[in-house]
């Protein structure tokens, strides 16, 4: 009874977790609610990914990162572009027409 009641809590109870998908030998990690609520939006995307999201090539988004003009990071060895970074690009394309 208190095993079961103890397995019934914890599948009610809301917890983060973060699932490492590998595309392409890029890593993008998505975080997950576990519960009712389903999944949230990933918060860092592999470099392809991205480029997806911004509409460019993945070749492009390196050109754009050695001019300056995005951001990548490393997350467990794998270059990365944050959720937050690629808001900032499209932002400045959407107010200036182009990424400054």
């Amino acid at each position: 009874m208190i095993e079961t009641d103890n397995r019934r809590a914890f599948r009610s109870a809301v917890s983060i977790r973060a699932f490492v998908h590998v595309q392409s030998k890029e890593a993008v990690v998505t975080p997950h609610l576990i519960g009712d609520q389903g999944a949230v939006s990933p918060r860092v995307y592999s470099v392809s990914a991205a480029a997806k999201v911004i509409g460019v090539s993945r070749s492009h988004l390196y050109e754009m990162k050695a001019a300056g003009l995005i951001r990548f990071g490393k997350l467990l060895g794998k270059t990365v572009v944050t959720a937050s970074e690629i808001d900032r690009v499209i932002s400045s394309i959407e107010t200036d027409g182009e990424i400054s």
